[in-house]
This record gives structure tokens, sequence and C-alpha cells, in this order.
């Protein structure tokens, strides 16, 4: 199929089951989020096919439909492969392996993100609120400072202070330890230090949680290969000991624009799942369980969730009846185009279908907030270039912490010269893209 056919596939399975008076989320789901996770479940079975593998884990939470939309396709491909649900997050898989690897679990701990207070950097060892207070004291700081907002070079030096500190390692160390049994305990259950290799599927961007799980198996005893399939990845992988990677949309070595026009927020949101994010593990009944995050009063969102997997499922059906697995290279050129139609110019209808989407780029998701939301004029300038290089030449405190999608901000909000700043951000991202 050429490009043109393949667009009318995409659109007439679409409008099948989201038609014009369908709410936002179902038309922006069934013409962008669906077609674009069933290409790249269609690439992932179509890879493992051809590597002779018989076992694929897909990570949640970003992994839920992926595994639902490759279990879909395994079955009408007649391919061997099964396909199993991985609970898991960098929280879950990065605390355990503290103790395994030194400094490199200071850095992890320590790392810069969109909004940096010190309660979010000690969740990061799943501290509890006694030992915030302790850790907070340790670092020279007041138990009231445990939800300012930190500057960046307040990370560095909290960072010079409690990296050093015996009695802050000695509780990471602690901490660690006791997550280490259960999440071991979980990866054996699960087969994968059975010695078979092991292949994961998920959203990708830095490869961390591979490394993680690599680092855990090890460990235990597991000397399998792993293999990576990645919706897209940002950056090379750090060792080769850590296993093959595989990127589809985009990786280090694309065109800049795949990756500067792409949004890998609003993907993650596309690819909600029902159930809190895992931050360990405990045995019941014999058997080893998730422990999940509390997230009390998140029913509308799983609701969503659900409406939204089932909505791919169908349009995945429809289209794996429709495009041969033999154009999956025409199939993501087309979807590129979509998806960078939505990710730069959305309608304000487009956008809103995200808003109630909560967000958080944190490994222990220490606060939540909308990927869409109603921004003010001076909001918007903040992203002119000279202001903002401007800031990042000071050290102090934003006033704001930085929007995940400006793009879908800018398209739903009441303010003047909407093309201006996105060619501002635009602009950012292209000098930003080059210094990474």
């Amino acid at each position: 199929m050429n490009a043109k056919e393949i667009n009318r596939a995409i659109d007439e399975a679409a409008r099948l089951f989201a038609g014009e008076a369908s709410p936002p989320w179902r038309r922006v789901t069934a013409f962008y989020s669906a077609p674009l996770l069933y290409g790249f479940c269609s690439w992932v079975m179509e890879q493992a096919h051809k590597k002779g593998l018989k076992r694929l884990y897909f990570l949640a939470r970003d992994g839920y439909a992926m595994h639902k939309l490759c279990r879909m396709i395994a079955g009408k491909r007649a391919y061997d492969i099964k396909c199993s649900y991985l609970y898991a997050s960098r929280l879950a898989w990065r605390v355990p392996g503290y103790h395994l690897i030194g400094d490199e679990a200071y850095e992890m701990i320590f790392m810069r993100a969109y909004r940096l207070t010190l309660r979010g950097i000690f969740q990061r060892f799943q501290a509890s609120e006694d030992e915030c207070v302790q850790c907070a004291r340790l670092a020279g700081a007041s138990p009231e400072m445990l939800d300012r907002p930190m500057a960046v070079h307040e990370l560095e030096r909290v960072k010079d202070v409690l990296s050093g500190n015996p009695q802050f390692r000695s509780l990471v160390e602690e901490k660690s330890k006791a997550a280490y049994g259960p999440a071991i305990s979980y990866l054996r259950q699960e087969g994968l230090l059975d010695g078979d290799p092991v292949a994961v599927v998920d959203t990708g961007w830095t490869g961390s949680i591979q490394r993680s799980l690599r680092q855990l198996l090890r460990s235990a005893g597991g000397n399998g290969g792993i293999s990576g399939f990645y919706f897209g990845l940002y950056q090379e992988p750090k060792d080769p000991a850590d296993g093959d990677y595989m990127a589809w949309y985009f990786s280090r070595r694309s065109p800049v624009h795949d990756r500067i026009l792409f949004n890998n927020n609003v993907l993650e949101s596309m690819c909600a799942a029902p159930h809190p994010m895992t931050c360990g593990y405990r045995e019941q009944h014999s058997s080893i369980i998730p422990i999940w995050k509390n997230t009390a009063g998140n029913a509308q969102g799983s609701s969503r969730a659900e409406s939204q997997c089932r909505l791919m499922l169908e349009v995945g059906e429809a289209l794996e009846g429709q495009v041969p697995a033999g154009d999956g290279a025409v199939l993501l050129q087309c979807l590129k185009r979509r998806m960078k139609k939505l990710c730069v110019h959305p309608s304000a209808d487009e956008a809103r279908a995200f808003s109630e989407c909560l967000f958080c780029d944190d490994a222990s998701e220490s606060y939540l907030t909308p990927l869409v939301k109603d921004i003010s004029q001076e909001e918007a300038r903040a992203y002119f270039v000279p202001r903002r290089l401007l800031n990042r030449n000071r050290k102090r405190v934003k006033k704001r912490a930085d929007l995940f999608w400006p793009y879908g901000c800018f398209a739903v909000s009441n303010i003047r010269w909407k093309a201006w700043y996105r060619f501002n951000v635009y602009l950012w991202d292209v000098a930003w893209s080059f210094r990474k």
C-alpha cells in the first residue's frame, strides 16, 4: 500500500468507532493514538518473530495497551510468541539496585526534574515521612522546607552534602536492601531468571529501566541476554553490557525533526493504564504481587484508561485486517506526519482531549500536574527565547514550572501571538537537541 491508501485505511477505521459527534478524547484516540500504537506493536511483533523470540515482557504502565494490541496481532498472524505484562517502574527497579551500583545510585537520586523539592528527592528511595525530616536536617534544611521548590544550584549543594554523608548513605542502602528480596522474587516468579533471553517492550526515552533490570538480574545469577523494543530513544545506551536496544519512531541518530516535533509526554498519556504506579513488591498467599502507589480518587482516570484501551484494540483490529505487515515503513512515515500535526499544531479540541491527563516526569511520582492547562499571556512569554536564556543564567527558583506540552497549552489558551510562541519553542528545541 502507498501512503495515500494507508491514510485512507486509518481514517476509515477511526470513523467506524469515533464519528463526528464523538467526544474529543475518542476522536484523538481513534485517529492518532490507536494507529500510532498499532504501528509500533506491528513492528515489535514482526521484529520478535524474525528474531525467533518466544516471549515478550510489556512493562507497566506504558505497556498496558501495547500488551493487548500485541496479543491480538500474535493471534491474527499465528505467531508463537507469549506476551506477558510485567508490573514495573523506574522506582520499583531502581531502589532494589541502589546498594549494588555505588555512586551511580546517587546520580539517580539527585537527578534533575521539571519540579524539584527535597521531599521528591527523598521519595526516590522511598523514604518515610520521618526519614524525609531526618534527611532534610542532614542537608541543613528544616522540615518546613521539604516541599519548597528548589533551583538547580540548590540541588547540587544538597547532593554534595548528602552523597558523602555516612548516615544518609546508610539509610539509602538499608531501604535498597529491604526492597531487593521481593523484587528478585517477583522477577523469578515471572520467569526472567529462567536462563532464557529476556525481551522487554516499553516507550523508552533513555533506556535506564533496561539497565536497572540488567543490574538486578545479573546480581541474582541471571545470565540470559536482554533486548528492548522501544518506541523511541533520546540517548544512546549507557553500557553495551545492558543488552540490545531497538527503537522504532526515533533514536539519537534519527533526523532532529523526528525528535523535536514529537512530545513524549503526549505519548505517555496515550498509554495510560487503569492501575496505579508500581512502587515495589510484597508476598501474598505464596505469590509476589505489586505494591501500588496510593492514588485515591482516580477512579475517573482508570475508567477513561480502560475505555481508551478498548477503543485502541478495536481500531487496531480493523487496521490489522487492512495494512500488510510488509508496509511498516510506509505506515511509520504516515504516522509521523500525523503525530507532528498533533504534537505541534493541535486544534483546541485535540489539545483539550488531554486536559484530564495528570502527569509527572519524576520516577517517584511525587506530584501530578495536568498535561494541558489554560495559561496566561505572561506564562506564554516565558517561552520567548531571550527570556529563557536569561532565566537559565540566573541562580534562582523558577516562578513557574515548565509546561509538559507547551504547544497544547497554547492551543487551549486565550492568548495572542500563538504562532510566535510556537516558533520560539521550536527554536529552543532545535538548539537544545544539539547540546544533548
